[in-house]
């Protein structure tokens, strides 16, 4: 069961403008809980700025996410801004020229490069000449924390450092991916599991073909199939 506290929704526009803003209280569940959730937008001319945060109850900041749409031909651009992203109280940086292209039939993610406290995650098209590029999604020194830390009830829900990467192929039909992926001290409501290398495909479709090794705390584990 999923309970939204005060739910409450704003809208203001004039001749040029267009203001929008969602906000809960709190969204929760038996394991999960999302404080001062705003969703906000402001639309004018041929742009949309939006944003998404949470906060707790304190004003400290969970998460921003924040940037600019931009209309193309067919299509749309995002940017995230300069300042539009917190993750934990801490701002991370992004660099100028970063973009995600939707268009029809294309997709194409440029240097959306997130990097703070130690930590990176980006989306890049491996061939941007290519409207149908795979993505590929990297993981440097990635605190699962990080993320889990915005919607948890208590804390310890997920631990461990993530690190590797993601290709997704395919995106615009039958999506296929490849993950080459470890995750250092890995553990989930705040029991410890140890390191966890996975390695796993779906190039043929409908068969997906995983290899997980566990290892450390006691646990000594190899699994392979399909």
């Amino acid at each position: 069961e999923i309970k939204v506290d005060s739910l409450i929704v704003r809208v203001n526009s004039d001749a040029d403008l267009l203001q929008a803003t969602v906000r809960a209280g709190s969204i929760t569940d038996s394991m999960l809980q999302i404080t001062n959730l705003q969703l906000a937008g402001k639309a004018g001319h041929d742009s949309i700025e939006v944003s998404l945060q949470s906060t707790s109850r304190d004003g400290y900041m969970k998460m921003l996410l924040a940037g600019v749409f931009n209309s193309v031909p067919d299509g749309y651009k995002f940017r995230f801004g300069k300042d539009g992203i917190v993750f934990q109280n801490v701002p991370w940086s992004v660099p100028s020229d970063n973009y995600l292209l939707f268009s029809r039939n294309q997709f194409i993610a440029h240097d959306v490069a997130l990097r703070g406290a130690g930590q990176s995650l980006s989306l890049n098209s491996t061939d941007e000449k290519n409207p149908r590029s795979p993505l590929k999604i990297e993981f440097n020194d990635f605190n699962l924390a990080t993320l889990s830390h915005v919607v948890e009830r208590d804390t310890g829900l997920l631990g461990g450092i993530l690190a590797g990467n993601v290709v997704l192929q395919n995106l615009e039909k039958q999506m296929a991916f490849t993950s080459d992926l470890t995750i250092k001290d890995f553990s989930f409501g705040q029991r410890h599991v140890g390191d966890v290398t996975l390695h796993a495909n779906n190039q043929t479709e409908n068969v997906y073909d995983v290899n997980m090794d566990i290892t450390g705390n006691g646990n000594q584990i190899a699994m392979q199939g399909k």
